[in-house]
């Protein structure tokens, strides 16, 4: 498949896909599916389920609150989803493409299984965008220290982000 080679380049430019060994990237980049999206549309709605981890290949995504509240911007490289998919929790916020977006979307039990079967992967610190009225932070966050939130911190994570520690995890 030609696509292989360019999501490969891609996943293991960001973070934590460049702690992954080349049989894990190649597993991992088999199994990811591609969708594009138009500005405006809605690529994940509130309160649905989620099987997926979405990592934004090119364009912008924005999350929205039930108020319909700016939660977050991301861009190319970041990742949404991945708190409904490690709580098993429907999605709390609305994800809609802010621009055409093209999306890879990797399936639970792979992200999943990288997780368990690597810890580096499961703990190394990404940044994303946190947004809060008008202002909008860098926030440092990994896997493992999302899946340990209890389901009553889950619920204020924005907020709890931007206060988290930037070191590593203390189960790396």
């Amino acid at each position: 498949m030609i696509e292989l080679p360019e999501i490969t380049e891609f996943m293991t430019a960001h973070r934590p896909f460049d702690e992954l060994s080349g049989e894990e990237i190649a597993r991992t980049v088999r199994a990811v599916e591609i969708e594009y999206f138009r500005g405006g549309a809605e690529i994940l709605a509130a309160e649905s389920a989620n099987t997926e981890l979405h990592m934004i290949r090119n364009g912008a995504v924005e999350l929205h609150d039930s108020e319909g509240e700016l939660v977050a911007r991301l861009g190319e490289g970041d990742y949404f989803g991945y708190i409904s998919l490690l709580s098993g929790r429907p999605v709390r916020y609305r994800v809609k493409a802010l621009e055409d977006t093209i999306i890879y979307h990797l399936p639970g039990a792979t992200f999943n299984k990288l997780r368990h079967a690597n810890s580096r992967f499961d703990c190394r610190r990404m940044s994303t965008s946190v947004w809060s009225g008008k202002w909008r932070r860098r926030v440092c966050v990994s896997w493992c220290s999302v899946s340990r939130f209890s389901s009553r911190r889950r619920r204020a994570l924005p907020m709890r982000l931007a206060a988290w520690p930037r070191k590593e995890c203390r189960h790396c």
